[in-house]
């Protein structure tokens, strides 16, 4: 997740492996961008731009076809419990 302001969150599970970076997100070029600053930056190879598929914003990083997911705000709910609605 690439936010407006430009946090970037990134998880990817593979198997038995978790890989987790966050941090700022800059270094945009034509090939791809990067995540987080000097020795703990990650490089992420985009091989297909952004493009819209079946109404859905669709692109590949590293190989792998990534599909925008819209959030929704969380907002408190009202009680005693602490829960978070939608």
């Amino acid at each position: 997740m690439i936010r407006a302001d430009g946090h970037a969150d990134y998880e990817r599970v593979t198997g038995k492996s978790r890989l987790s970076i966050e941090g700022a997100c800059h270094s945009f070029t034509e090939r791809g961008f990067k995540i987080g600053m000097g020795l703990l930056s990650a490089s992420f190879e985009v091989s297909q731009p952004p493009r819209r598929v079946d109404g859905r914003w669709r692109m590949t990083v590293d190989g792998v076809e990534l599909t925008r997911v819209d959030i929704l705000p969380v907002v408190p709910a009202r009680g005693a419990d602490d829960s978070l609605r939608l």
